[in-house]
């Protein structure tokens, strides 16, 4: 724990331990952290599929600086700015003064709320703009155990989200599978790198069957990006998993080296 790497560097190489107090902030571990970019959060998603709906819950903080970022995003279909959104009221500078009640319940200057009812099962996300006639009133349930990394960081958690979705006056019902996710104890810099793009996909498919993946584009297959940021195959993935029928597994970079077909 207390690693300096940012998570998008950071290799995970197995599952740790995770307890109901890792719903809560880590103030202890976010100490080991000095840079001003040290960084804890709290991430739920939701949509409605049927109506081409995709949306987000975000808490950010930064505990070094004592201020939050953070609210609730929601768009229908495709955007080409994140401004042109139906909702868009992620707001940044507030005071984590928020966070008085840790994150078991808190309410942010722009009206995003969350609860959590039971630690790692249930929670309540509200929100209400009555200017822009749009509110979120959300139920999460946990329909599978939360996976956490190896470095002891950063975890996730397939859900249903159950509720309603008011959005620029139309209602709409939600039922749906989603990942939430946490994460601390690591800075989050906004440095120029020389790393390849980064993916981090997630998908629940039903109370059956969910995944996650993070790995960076392998640049090897272009000319103009392999030069600079070409990386070893084995350095690729630097975390994953599988939940199926009951049981989570990790997915090792092996296991997507073998499945790669051979480059001549």
């Amino acid at each position: 724990m207390g690693d300096s790497k940012p998570f998008y560097i950071a290799q995970n190489s197995g599952f740790s331990q995770i307890g109901p107090q890792d719903d809560l902030l880590h103030p202890e571990i976010n100490k080991l952290i000095t840079a001003d970019s040290a960084t804890e959060t709290q991430y739920f998603g939701f949509c409605v599929p049927q109506e081409k709906i995709h949306g987000l819950g975000y808490l950010w903080h930064h505990p070094n600086l004592g201020v939050v970022t953070g609210g609730i995003w929601a768009w229908k279909g495709i955007k080409r700015y994140t401004q042109a959104s139906e909702l868009c009221d992620l707001r940044a500078f507030m005071s984590d003064r928020a966070l008085a009640n840790d994150l078991h319940e808190y309410r942010l200057d722009n009206g995003y709320g969350v609860k959590v009812v039971e630690p790692l099962k249930r929670y309540h996300m509200t929100y209400e703009d009555k200017a822009r006639n749009s509110a979120v009133d959300l139920v999460f349930d946990a329909i599978a155990p939360p996976v956490m990394f190896g470095d002891g960081n950063h975890f996730e958690q397939a859900m249903r989200v159950t509720g309603k979705l008011t959005l620029r006056g139309t209602q709409h019902a939600v039922d749906c599978f989603t990942i939430r996710d946490r994460s601390w104890g690591k800075p989050r810099p906004e440095d120029n790198m020389a790393l390849p793009p980064m993916s981090w996909v997630t998908a629940v498919f039903n109370k059956d069957f969910a995944f996650n993946c993070n790995l960076f584009d392998d640049a090897r297959e272009s000319p103009e990006l392999a030069p600079k940021f070409a990386m070893p195959p084995e350095k690729l993935l630097n975390g994953g998993w599988i939940w199926r029928n009951g049981k989570v597994v990790w997915v090792h970079a092996s296991r997507l080296l073998r499945a790669q077909p051979q480059r001549s």
